[in-house]
């Protein structure tokens, strides 16, 4: 497949090619930055991990797109969600296995008082995280969000349960980003063949 990383510059991006470049499945066609224009060569599916402009740029390009880009403001949402009736989009702030597999079992514990706990490097542009207020999603009501931003920390996100007597905690922590640009690259070519439509993991 051929493809497009928008966002090549920023960290996430750059670990994307790099795994790209171990990948057989992949060719990269095109490594774009936020600001630039959308490339004339063919691209079969594209990766954005950049910002608002950087996702409208890579909606332009009309083909399968998977959006690990977090903090989107209203106007970019309402774009992804008509682009999404012609071409296949899926949108996730996380795409690490342990952190799905965390996202599946979260829903089944009722019945504690829940808080979560986020810690990011230092210039991460949203806050809370979009992973934090995911995890805060699954959940009915408000769920208070501790936020931490420290040195180059890859994100840890720790969930705490306070039961009558006792309290249970999960922590899902990132030792580099290969478990992103890997989980990225999987929903491409998961996505590539998918129907139009919005889709999460």
């Amino acid at each position: 497949m051929r493809l497009a990383v928008i966002g090549a510059t920023g960290k996430l991006g750059s670990a994307v090619i790099e795994m790209a470049a171990q990948d057989d499945r992949f060719t990269l066609s095109a490594a774009l930055s936020s600001k630039e224009q959308a490339p004339g060569a063919p691209i079969d599916v594209a990766i954005d991990f950049s910002c608002p402009a950087g996702t409208r740029l890579a909606l332009t390009l009309g083909v399968p797109l998977v959006v690990g880009t977090t903090g989107l403001d209203e106007e970019t949402l309402a774009a992804i969600d008509l682009a999404a009736k012609k071409v296949p989009i899926l949108i996730s702030p996380n795409f690490s296995l342990g952190m799905g597999l965390l996202c599946a079992l979260l829903p089944q514990i009722k019945g504690a008082a829940i808080s979560i706990k986020e810690t990011h490097r230092l210039g991460k542009r949203d806050l809370p995280g979009g992973t934090a207020r995911h995890l805060a999603s699954l959940f009915p009501g408000e769920v208070p969000i501790n936020s931490e931003r420290i040195g180059d920390c890859k994100g840890e996100h720790e969930i705490t349960f306070a039961f009558e007597g006792e309290t249970l905690k999960f922590t899902h922590t990132a030792h580099n980003r290969t478990p992103y640009a890997k989980g990225a690259l999987e929903a491409a070519a998961h996505i590539s063949n998918m129907p139009p439509g919005l889709y999460n993991p």
